[in-house]
């Protein structure tokens, strides 16, 4: 009796893992079992949240010894465009347009988002600082500057950008003239700051970034 006990659970559990699925190869379709193991994507010792391009999970599976990942998400964290041609049913990865590369320097890029620095500008109110932020994770995205210096001084500035998933937006970090006075600071030289990146809807923080520093 234990013995018939012994093999129902097992029976249950690898019924848990392993699921029957509809395989299409060439023009045919055959049966294949697919084992989920709740397997975890590394790229640069980085862990990446695989989701499709409603931000939904995609759990990666093996069939018969073979590991399948979601395409997106990988080509996301690596920093490629993903298309797809319906006509001839290819999946397309290309390296980012010239226009996107040649963007500005890049200062942050990691989780599938990019933060390149534009130019620093000033008027008679306020110095800002301009980014240009590219959201290419699976997540409405909001950036702040925290941990702030002008020429060694600590100083807190304004920005706080939200970008939906897939596009970008530019970013500015003010500083008002008022704030600087206060600091004695008449002429910036450098700017050390780090972002602070969270999910938009969930308050969930994906990155604090290492401390960047900005010559303008």
């Amino acid at each position: 009796m234990k013995e018939k006990i012994k093999g129902l659970i097992m029976g249950m559990v690898i019924g848990a893992m392993i699921s029957t699925t509809t395989v299409f190869a060439m023009t045919g379709a055959v049966q294949k079992l697919i084992e989920y193991s709740n397997m975890k994507i590394m790229i640069n010792g980085e862990e990446i949240t695989p989701t499709d391009a409603n931000g939904e999970y995609v759990e990666p599976f093996a069939i018969e010894g073979t590991t399948y990942l979601p395409v997106r998400a990988v080509a996301n964290a690596l920093g490629l465009d993903v298309g797809w041609d319906m006509k001839t049913k290819t999946v397309q990865l290309s390296k980012k347009k010239t226009e996107e590369q040649s963007s500005g320097m890049v200062v942050y890029e990691k989780n599938g988002v990019r933060i390149s620095y534009k130019d620093f500008s000033k008027d008679d109110f306020s110095s800002k600082f301009n980014f240009l932020v590219e959201n290419n994770s699976g997540y409405e995205i909001c950036v702040q500057a925290r941990d702030e210096s002008l020429n060694g001084f600590m100083v807190s500035g304004i920005m706080s950008q939200e970008v939906q998933p897939g596009k970008k937006a530019y970013a500015t970090l003010t500083y008002f003239n008022g704030t600087l006075e206060q600091n004695n600071i008449n002429h910036i030289d450098s700017l050390e700051l780090s972002f602070h990146i969270f999910d938009s809807q969930t308050w969930d923080t994906i990155d604090d970034s290492d401390i960047i520093k900005i010559n303008p």
